[in-house]
């Protein structure tokens, strides 16, 4: 047999690679900042300052400081959690705090999304997030660039990409993603987690989960949840199997009446539904799940 020599061996993994690996080099995930503008998104020419500008077409640097973007006006988004309110522009002084790239699958194209880190006096007025907004946005960079859509989808203090993971494949032509709100306070966390994917380059939800981790004695539990998927036999999705791992520990001998603890299992499969175009589930353990956690805030 031929030995292969380093350099094809090298270009043999790559080929073998899935796309969703390929696409998450770079800047994947990793935070920039306004000195960062000047730079072109990973394997583009364009500029990450070109694209933001798509959303807030106004954004400058800081002349008095290179590590300050400012706007004054965005592009009309909604809200993710107001999918049946109009669009609105966000107005006043706009910083751009920070912002991250990923890159997905969608219909089998890369696409990117970004993700900003706003601060605007205007942004979610009358929540415990007013002033602060963080707003994912889509784009595809072939044959030219062009903005998908647009979305704020912070509904709690702390709003990010979820880690655990950020991207998960749909099938070999798409990828969904997870974002993620919190905030935490006397021994318990709260995150809503939110599934999403492009769905004819539109931002579409397939579910959201609320996770309740707390401690305590009888109540030291940690939410974990999974994703995995099974082929849609008649649709144009696939479906999308979410689970929930609920670990209740056992108490410690400080509690005064010790428990056990116990393990138990969530699991919903959501079905594409042509005619209503969403993901949609006839599971009730997630529901049964949400009760349970609602008892307990």
């Amino acid at each position: 047999m031929k030995r292969l020599l380093p350099t094809q061996l090298l270009l043999l993994l790559l080929l073998l690679l899935p796309l969703d690996i390929l696409a998450q080099s770079g800047d994947q995930g990793k935070p920039l900042f306004a000195s960062d503008l000047g730079s072109a998104a990973s394997g583009t020419k364009t500029t990450y300052l070109e694209l933001i500008k798509r959303i807030i077409p106004d954004l400058q640097i800081d002349p008095n400081n290179t590590d300050a973007a400012i706007g004054h006006k965005t592009i009309p988004f909604k809200h993710l959690s107001e999918n049946n309110a109009p669009a609105a522009a966000l107005k006043g002084e706009i910083k751009l705090d920070s912002f991250q790239p990923y890159w997905i699958k969608s219909d089998g194209r890369r696409a990117l999304l970004l993700e900003l880190d706003l601060s605007s006096e205007q942004a979610n007025q009358g929540t415990n997030y007013e002033g602060e907004v963080n707003v994912v946005a889509a784009f595809t960079m072939e044959p030219s660039m062009k903005l998908l859509d647009v979305m704020d989808m912070k509904t709690d203090r702390f709003t990010g990409f979820w880690e655990k993971p950020s991207i998960f494949a749909l099938d070999s032509q798409n990828d969904a993603f997870l974002v993620n709100s919190s905030h935490s306070n006397a021994g318990e966390s709260y995150n809503d987690l939110t599934v999403l994917f492009l769905n004819h380059d539109r931002f579409e939800t397939i579910t959201n989960i609320f996770l309740f981790d707390t401690l305590g004695c009888d109540a030291t539990f940690t939410e974990t949840p999974s994703f995995s998927v099974q082929p849609g036999r008649t649709s144009r999705y696939p479906n999308v199997v979410v689970t929930v791992k609920v670990r209740k520990n056992e108490d410690g001998p400080e509690c005064d009446y010790p428990k056990r603890g116990y393990v138990k299992v969530y699991r919903a499969v959501y079905q594409w539904n042509a005619a209503k175009h969403e993901y949609r589930t006839t599971s009730k353990e997630l529901a049964v799940l949400d009760r349970f956690n609602q008892k307990r805030l």
